[in-house]
């Protein structure tokens, strides 16, 4: 079955660097990742219990002066799209530690580029294969991303499945 999605994160400098207010902010990142990330119909992609909730257990930095910036805007959209894999814990552990790869915007940067090239092959049937490294953050981020594009293909087929006549339910 031919599945096909095109899946593109916002660069860096599509993001605003300027504060945002919390509506401002769900918006934003509604209209970046609605096009890209299934949700079921009851379901947000983010709310503002769910940033309050992500401020309080110290997932992202608290707003100054009630609005976020840019490495708020960027660390949530990490966090709607590794929350359909990993638990709120892993990811606060992974923004804090095996995520945390150098300045923000290199980190952003290379997030999106792991994320994009897992969906790639996913939806391909390709291999993701990078060069052997002694570094462990390439091989965490490799996984991550994996594991997102593995969960994004499979919730498409689904959809694809759902949707096509009883008759022509078909298994690859």
């Amino acid at each position: 079955m031919d599945i096909n999605v095109k899946f593109k994160l916002p660069s860096w400098d599509e993001i605003p660097n300027l504060d945002l207010y919390l509506d401002q902010v769900i918006s934003l990142v509604d209209n970046y990742l609605s096009p890209i990330l299934p949700v079921e119909n009851s379901e947000a992609i983010l709310t503002k219990s769910m940033v309050n909730n992500y401020v309080k257990h110290k997932v992202i930095e608290a707003p100054v002066k009630k609005k976020y910036n840019k490495n708020s805007v960027c660390c949530l959209i990490a966090v709607c799209i590794l929350k359909s894999v990993f638990s709120m814990n892993d990811i606060s552990i992974l923004l804090k530690t095996g995520l945390d790869i150098g300045n923000p915007e290199d980190t952003y940067r290379k997030f999106c580029n792991a994320i994009e090239k897992a969906v790639k092959c996913a939806f391909e049937g390709t291999a993701y294969a990078e060069p052997a490294s002694t570094n462990a953050e390439p091989y965490l981020l490799q996984n991550i991303a994996q594991a997102f594009a593995c969960k994004l293909y499979t919730q498409q087929y689904c959809l694809l499945q759902a949707n096509a006549s009883p008759d022509l339910l078909v298994v690859d």
